[in-house]
């Protein structure tokens, strides 16, 4: 229901943004904006079963499952230096969220490692499209598939106008607007480095933490997440042209 108020607040400011109602036409759109939905749903689902830290550390494993979906599913190749930059990335994610990660929730972590698959999901449906420049209406059309999965809760569930105005805001600032930007650039980015551009999300969140509210950060949080910035500039300096691919990728019939 949360989740649900909040895509519907994100869709309409999207709508708003773009003047127009985007269209899927090729199936594989359809898919992309329903694991763009199962994504922003398991994820807070994963939060409210588990820990925090549990469901970012899991969603934060996309760019390996995008990785290997993309090796394996679209016969796309990797650069020489992808290989150590992810296993940086992954012992930085281990010293970055081990302090808080639990092992003993079952179904948090797993909501969690599927949020990560279908985050991945998305990226890759993206870039296998048919049309060009196709990002919003996967944002746009995932959102409000987010809302309607969530239609069955609403009569279990009760909201006051402080809660609503700030899953509005949430909706706005957390998910439509950065978002947004993302389409605009996710046409120019290779997908692994879609991916990894968005663990800097999880690596921001502890320095937000303390600036507001004074907690203090171990010291393993300052080396994972310095070694994953580091494979970050890698990523970025190196040549472009991630996840090149050897053949054409399977036409994806209508």
């Amino acid at each position: 229901m949360v989740s649900g108020l909040r895509s519907l607040a994100a869709a309409v400011a999207l709508l708003l943004i773009s003047r127009r109602i985007p269209r899927l036409t090729a199936r594989i759109e359809w898919l992309g904006a329903l694991f763009y939905a199962a994504t922003v749903l398991s994820f807070v689902f994963a939060t409210k079963l588990g820990t925090a830290a549990n469901a970012i550390f899991l969603q934060s494993t996309a760019p390996f499952h995008v990785a290997l979906l993309g090796h394996f599913l679209l016969r796309q190749r990797l650069r020489v230096w992808d290989y150590p930059t992810l296993a940086l990335i992954f012992v930085g994610m281990l010293l970055f969220f081990g302090r808080d990660i639990s092992l003993d929730q079952f179904q948090a972590n797993a909501l969690g490692l599927f949020s990560g698959l279908t985050f991945a999901g998305f990226i890759l449906c993206m870039r296998v499209s048919p049309r060009k420049n196709t990002s919003l209406a996967f944002i746009i059309w995932g959102n409000v598939f987010a809302f309607l999965l969530t239609l069955p809760f609403f009569p279990h569930f009760t909201l006051d106008a402080s809660a609503f105005t700030l899953l509005a805001t949430l909706g706005v600032f957390q998910l439509a607007l950065p978002y947004f930007l993302y389409s605009i650039a996710a046409p120019h980015v290779g997908a692994l480095e879609t991916s990894l551009i968005f663990l800097l999300e999880p690596l921001l969140n502890p320095i937000w933490v303390y600036w507001a509210m004074g907690e203090k950060i171990g010291p393993t949080v300052f080396v994972g997440g310095g070694l994953i910035v580091v494979a970050l500039l890698i990523q970025s300096v190196l040549p472009a042209g991630d996840s090149k691919i050897e053949s054409e990728p399977p036409t994806i019939r209508e």
